[in-house]
């Protein structure tokens, strides 16, 4: 039979992309064809040829788009999907009328010949989803980028200006990466620490992320200045310098002109070494494991007190103690033996965690007999911590409950180190007492701890211990 064109135009189709565009020029040519094969399967004159056996229907789509010649038959949930059901009902019904109808789909490749746009300005109010979608995307971007240049709204520490700060170069020869390349979890804690982007209260804050704000030592702020200068969990070695304030003219002069860097390194006078140090005694700042100690002490320990619950004291419970107020104290005690070993290495040797955690627990419950199991969840917190969950045997073969430190230096004068701590006169308990919660503390039994361990030292030189 003849195939003259059936329908010859442009038709505007309102706002859409280019596949929707295609996917509606289909649909209506499949309502075309679909016209004009019903005009020729009802004609009479027909039948005949109908009922004959060499009688054979093809309906015959050429497309020049991949995508739509793909979509167009297959009902897919998508962009244009109505424009395929309508299509795919016409071809049903016409597959179904008669055994010999066939329709084939041909891929022309397109651009062959130029192909003029529809200019017709009369567009249908009809809005693809896709365009939709793309239209929504766009605007919300466009928003985004003038909601990013007004400093209430990303923040003070976001980097957006590189002319405030020197880009680190992903060389060997860098420091960190010379330093910390090999091992991907101390690399990842230092870098979170140095750019702010830690699991901490001012991250969740400024992020809107869920959980607490506020520390849980003294209930004030979790800042990073406030876990590098003032939170008591902490160890600070010496080195580190106190911040110094900047006047008030020049901080909002900075302020004002959106250089937060610059003034983040006026105030701060720590160094990347000092931040190493730092980080090295306190194996556990900066980590995901510590927010989730304390979040267990926060949500299970101390309600479980104070309710009266006499199981209260857990293994977490202790190890938090460990790694927080007698941590310090083994730190004033390695200082005092001026020991050449590295102080995690010594922690390991002379005052094991887990070992002490074993102690703790069967003075709190003597008549316990079963042995201390460590939860599953606290296994990640000790590894962070760089402690293995069961101490390791004495290489001399004595089992000593408590072992001897290394031997004291000779005591030196206290004279010419004005505002420091003196590590040699200062003497703590052997019984740790409960670290600072919201300004109170306990002993291991339960009472309260005294006046001189309880409160926090206002001066710079007892953040140092």
């Amino acid at each position: 039979m003849p195939s003259p064109p059936i329908v010859e135009g442009r038709k505007a189709c309102g706002k859409a992309t280019v596949f929707d565009a295609e996917m509606i020029a289909l649909n209506r040519g499949t309502a075309a064809l679909f016209r004009e094969w019903e005009a020729w399967y009802a004609d009479p004159r027909n039948a005949a040829l109908r009922a004959s056996d060499d009688y054979e229907f093809t309906w015959n789509v050429f497309v020049d788009n991949v995508a739509a010649a793909n979509a167009i038959f297959a009902c897919r949930n998508g962009p244009s999907a109505l424009q395929s059901v309508l299509a795919s009902q016409r071809v049903k019904v016409f597959l179904d009328r008669h055994p010999r109808h066939y329709v084939r789909v041909f891929w022309v490749p397109s651009h062959v010949h130029s192909r003029a746009a529809a200019k017709d300005p009369a567009q249908p109010p009809f809005v693809s989803w896709a365009a939709a979608r793309a239209a929504v995307t766009a605007a919300a971007a466009a928003e985004w980028q003038q909601l990013m240049k007004d400093q209430t709204y990303r923040g003070h520490s976001n980097l957006l200006k590189q002319a405030e700060h020197r880009l680190i170069v992903p060389s060997s020869r860098h420091h960190l990466l010379a330093k910390y390349g090999g091992n991907s979890r101390k690399y990842a804690r230092i870098t979170r620490f140095l750019t702010n982007h830690m699991p901490s209260g001012e991250f969740r804050a400024k992020f809107n992320r869920e959980g607490p704000r506020d520390c849980l030592c003294t209930g004030v702020a979790e800042t990073r200045s406030h876990i590098l200068y003032e939170c008591p969990y902490w160890v600070r070695p010496r080195s580190l310098p106190a911040p110094q304030a900047v006047p008030r003219a020049r901080r909002i002069e900075l302020e004002e002109a959106g250089k937060q860097l610059q003034l983040q390194a006026e105030e701060q006078r720590a160094s990347l070494h000092h931040i190493e140090d730092f980080l090295t005694i306190n194996p556990l700042v900066a980590t995901f494991e510590w927010q989730d100690l304390m979040e267990h002490v926060r949500s299970v320990v101390y309600p479980a007190r104070d309710a009266g619950d006499p199981a209260w004291r857990t293994p977490a419970y202790f190890f938090f103690v460990q790694m927080t107020t007698a941590r310090r104290r083994w730190y004033r005690e390695w200082r005092r033996a001026r020991s050449k070993t590295a102080f995690p290495d010594w922690v390991l040797k002379h005052r094991h965690p887990s070992r002490l955690v074993t102690q703790a627990m069967q003075r709190a419950y003597p008549l316990r007999r079963d042995p201390v199991v460590f939860p599953d969840w606290l296994l990640p917190v000790l590894t962070a911590a760089g402690v293995p969950p069961v101490p390791e045997p004495a290489r001399d073969g004595a089992a000593s409950r408590s072992p001897t430190p290394d031997p004291p230096a000779p005591r030196r004068s206290r004279r010419g180190r004005r505002g420091a701590l003196d590590l040699d006169t200062d003497s703590e308990s052997d019984d740790d007492p409960e670290p600072l919660r919201g300004g109170s503390a306990h002993s291991l039994n339960g009472e309260p701890a005294s006046p001189a361990s309880a409160s926090p030292r206002s001066a710079w030189s007892a953040l140092h211990g």
